[in-house]
């Protein structure tokens, strides 16, 4: 995941997340459930990143923490299905790659 400020100026790549339902999320991150209805993803940015806008969720941000959350129409996976989600962020002072990822409350495990 990157995340891009208003200037164009890109992030780090964080490790790769994908939701996917009954198959392994990615290369290094891996998710082992079936998600029926709802699912949310959760992180920690390690800097001053602030989410500016996003597409394909609905995403909250108290202080370091994001939630991203399904967006009503891509709430349900299918098995092997997968959502991509995307957003817009600023930073002040420092763009550090994110971290803590969970998928529903699972912690994503690297492979």
């Amino acid at each position: 995941m990157k995340a891009a400020d208003t200037g164009g100026t890109v992030s780090a790549a964080s490790v790769p997340l994908m939701v996917a339902a009954n198959s392994s999320a990615s290369t290094d991150c891996t998710t082992a459930y079936t998600v029926t209805s709802g699912w949310g993803v959760t992180w920690v940015f390690g800097g001053d990143q602030r989410i500016d806008n996003a597409w394909n969720g609905v995403l909250t941000q108290i202080g370091q923490t994001v939630t991203a959350r399904d967006a009503g129409y891509n709430a349900t996976l299918a098995p092997g299905g997968a959502v991509d989600i995307g957003f817009t962020a600023a930073y002040r002072t420092s763009n550090v790659v994110p971290y803590g990822f969970r998928v529903n409350g699972t912690v994503c495990a690297a492979a």
